[in-house]
């Protein structure tokens, strides 16, 4: 009986790492499209700001979706050793996180570390031109939610 016991506690043990592991990685799948996304959109940006004017604004909504396997989750935007990244994690199990490098100069695009929420209808990206040749970026939560 105690065999069984113990064949039937070590199953249970195993199955459930296995279906964390899944998961995960399931997860992290979803995290790097939706990275992905983001990225094609703040790139759309990017080449829409070099037509403004110094002082023009662009705003460009944020098309996400509102949730992963893990639940809701953030995506911050931060520059560091002239390499701006785009970091997408879960909000509830924070044990997925994905980084994503993006191709933004940091001599050009002034990058101001922000973040915005899965679930809110009004993300955006905003990029201020204050210069012949020098941005502000920054991601924007203007209001409102699901």
């Amino acid at each position: 009986m105690v065999s069984l016991l113990s064949i039937f506690l070590l199953t249970s043990y195993y199955s459930s790492i296995l279906v964390a592991n899944y998961k995960a990685d399931v997860s992290t799948t979803n995290l790097k499209g939706v990275a992905s996304l983001v990225a094609s959109q703040l790139l759309e940006a990017v080449n829409n700001a070099y037509g403004l004017n110094v002082g023009g604004v662009v705003m460009v909504k944020l098309d996400i979706p509102d949730d992963c396997p893990l639940g809701p989750y953030s995506i911050t935007i931060s520059s560091s050793s002239g390499v701006t990244t785009l970091t997408v994690k879960p909000t509830l199990q924070p044990m997925v996180t994905v980084n994503l490098k993006l191709p933004i100069s940091p001599h050009v695009f002034s990058i101001v570390e922000s973040t915005v929420y899965s679930g809110a209808r009004w993300n955006y990206v905003r990029i201020v031109r204050v210069g012949f040749s020098s941005f502000i970026l920054e991601l924007v939560y203007v209001g409102g939610g699901v």
